[in-house]
Parts: structure tokens; C-alpha cells; sequence
């Protein structure tokens, strides 16, 4: 019987035990989401063929969750990881999921249903992820959702409203 409760005391303990890359998940934190604005510092397209933009020196405009369908407004979330080395660099992925039915780029038959990059963050300093409304196949309505991921492990998510331009100027309802 002693053995027995050991044994599940132990897989218990195993089984709550995180595995990542530092042998425990990072935490990770979403200090602000918003649109905002940088200084574009290199572009290239992705495997899915979406333009991935690195971008520098960003500000936050306004913290919100509501997004014009704008071509040029840029809209994510800043990070604080935590529960790492301080020194070293922490592999996340970021899956941007599109409202349904997804993204119809024009290159592509069938929707995409979402876009993944990979984040290098450090407990040092803030990391931002975000997105850009720069082709009109991009302006799709509803709701857009962030993710940030540690190999099979969701960390943290935020959600964003986009809306059609001329409704973005109205206030949000009370509710």
C-alpha cells in the first residue's frame, strides 16, 4: 500500500512537472495589447507566404482590443517571460489564429486558419509580437487571437476584435 501511494504521489509530481527547453515552462505575462507603431527593420515571407516584418523601437497608440480594418494598422501584445534564465534566450511560438474561415491569400486554394511564427524572448527585457494590416485580403472582421505557446503548452493568449474602419470611431457599448 506504501509502495502504491508513493508511486502515485510520484506521477502526480511528474505529471505536474513542466518539460521545457530549461526543464520548466516560463511564465509569461501580457503587459500591454494595442495597436501601436516602429520602424520596420527587415521583411521576408514566411513558409505560408505572409510577409513576416521585424520590427524596432515600437509605442503603443492605444491599448485596446478593438481594430480598425485599416491597411498599415498594426495591432499585438508586449510580453514579460519569467521563470528562466536570465541569460539565456527562450524559444516560444507565437500562432496567430484568423477569424473563420481563415485567411484567403491569393496564392493559396483552401483558407489559412492561422499564422505561426517563433519568438526568441529573455527574462531581461519585454518581447512583442504582433501583426499588420498591410494586403486587403488581411482586413478580415471578427475575432483575432493571439497565442503564445512552450512546445505543447499554451502560456498565454489575448483576443482582438477587428472591425470595419467606420466602426472603429464609434465608442464600444457599455455592457
Amino acid at each position: 500500500m506504501t509502495r502504491s501511494l508513493l508511486a502515485l504521489a510520484a506521477l502526480l509530481i511528474a505529471g505536474c512537472a513542466s518539460t521545457g527547453r530549461y526543464g520548466t515552462y516560463p511564465h509569461v505575462e501580457i503587459t500591454w495589447a494595442g495597436t501601436y507603431v516602429g520602424n520596420r527593420v527587415t521583411s521576408q515571407p514566411g513558409a505560408d507566404g505572409i510577409i513576416q516584418h521585424q520590427v524596432s523601437n515600437f509605442v503603443l497608440l492605444d491599448a485596446t482590443t478593438r481594430v480598425p480594418a485599416r491597411q498599415g494598422v498594426r495591432f499585438g501584445i508586449q510580453l514579460r517571460v519569467s521563470g528562466v534564465p536570465a541569460s539565456g534566450l527562450v524559444e516560444l511560438r507565437r500562432i496567430l489564429r484568423y477569424p473563420p474561415p481563415g485567411a484567403q491569400i491569393p496564392s493559396h486554394s483552401a483558407p489559412l486558419p492561422y499564422d505561426e511564427v517563433e519568438l526568441q524572448c529573455t527574462a531581461v527585457e519585454e518581447c512583442m509580437t504582433g501583426y499588420g494590416l498591410d494586403q486587403p485580403w488581411e482586413m478580415i472582421p471578427g475575432k483575432w487571437r493571439f497565442e503564445i505557446w512552450s512546445g505543447d503548452r499554451l502560456l498565454a493568449e489575448q483576443s482582438f476584435t477587428v472591425v470595419p474602419a467606420e466602426e472603429a470611431k464609434r465608442p464600444s457599448p457599455l455592457l
